[in-house]
């Protein structure tokens, strides 16, 4: 089945809401859609409400992008949940983002980056114009 998610429009990033699910807890989170991002990544405040901590890492991990080098951990979360479906057991990166809206020259409040870890799993339209997002389970 197709579902469809509406972004905020004003906003120079693709915003959307979702659920993370851990050991300790289930959270409500913001989340910038990343198709550059091949994983998702989550704050280590996000990660932390939900149970994780980097105790429980599988390895540490390097990213590297325009904003520098960031120092972090992979871990798998039990349950990500957001454009009307969820998928469990993702691979996430835990680290710290900044991020800064081009057009308002502000920063972003978002606590994951939506990757390819979750997306994979789907096809999906972004409609920019429409400020909204097609998605369908890719088995389907």
């Amino acid at each position: 089945m197709r579902k469809s998610t509406d972004f905020e429009p004003d906003r120079d990033l693709i915003i959307v809401s979702g659920t993370v699910t851990g050991p300790a807890d289930r959270a409500r989170c913001r989340m910038i859609v990343d198709t550059g991002c091949a994983i998702t990544m989550l704050t280590p405040e996000l990660a932390r409400t939900i149970g994780y901590q980097s105790r429980d890492r599988m390895r540490g991990s390097i990213v590297s992008s325009p904003g520098g080098v960031t120092l972090g951990y992979f871990v798998v979360i039990l349950e990500l949940a957001t454009l009307g479906f969820h998928v469990e057991n993702v691979l996430v990166n835990v680290g710290e983002f900044d991020v800064t809206s081009h057009r308002r020259r502000d920063d972003v409040q978002a606590d994951a980056l939506l990757g390819l870890t979750f997306l994979d799993h789907f096809n999906y339209e972004i409609r920019s114009y429409e400020s909204r997002i097609l998605v369908q389970r890719a088995d389907e």
